[in-house]
């Protein structure tokens, strides 16, 4: 897999041509709109494409501090200056890396009521979060220059923040290709 610091959404914040997914829709294209746009939730979209072989690799976790979280749009003045909980981990479909994660959550929410999220581990985010009945998603902010395909956009449980971005590695249409190719042959027997 690539070097996960191409995928460290504080690192390259300012590098990223991150804008909002309804400026970039036209240039997308139907695949990636597809996958970029869905509202839905990653994880559970990744289990059904994968038949159920799916996997979280935890790739680290730990407190940050960074003056370049206030040029992520979502997060308030203050929720961007807190300590935030980082977490990176890659989503394995069929034994391929689809996605790079990173999970940024300020000290505000991780201290209250969404502790439990501190203690993932190797289990997928998008399970937790979308189980929750008052769950918000702010606006999309979509990337999608060069060979990078990327998304994030900030979740609101309880009125705290949770930051997710997602980059779509190549082993993502791998997966699909291998998928589609094993429901032909079963479809022809």
């Amino acid at each position: 897999m690539q070097d996960f610091e191409e995928f460290d959404l504080l690192k390259n914040v300012g590098e990223r041509c991150w804008r909002d997914a309804e400026h970039i829709l036209p240039r997308l294209g139907p695949y990636w709109a597809s996958w970029l746009l869905d509202m839905g939730s990653l994880t559970q979209r990744l289990k059904t494409l994968s038949k159920g072989d799916f996997r979280v690799e935890l790739v680290e976790q730990r407190w940050v501090s960074s003056s370049r979280a206030v040029l992520l749009e979502g997060l308030s003045a203050n929720e961007a200056k807190q300590r935030l909980w980082s977490r990176k981990v890659v989503l394995m479909c069929a034994g391929e890396p689809c996605i790079a994660a990173h999970t940024l959550i300020p000290v505000c929410s991780i201290q209250g009521p969404l502790r439990k999220l501190r203690k993932l581990g190797s289990k997928p985010l998008g399970e937790s979060l979308f189980r929750e009945p008052d769950i918000e998603r702010g606006g999309m902010k979509v990337c999608a220059g060069g060979s990078t395909r990327g998304r994030y956009s900030v979740f609101r449980l309880h009125g705290y923040p949770v930051l997710v971005a997602e980059f779509y590695l190549p082993g993502l249409r791998r997966v699909e290709d291998k998928m589609l190719d094993r429901s032909k042959l079963g479809s022809d027997t």
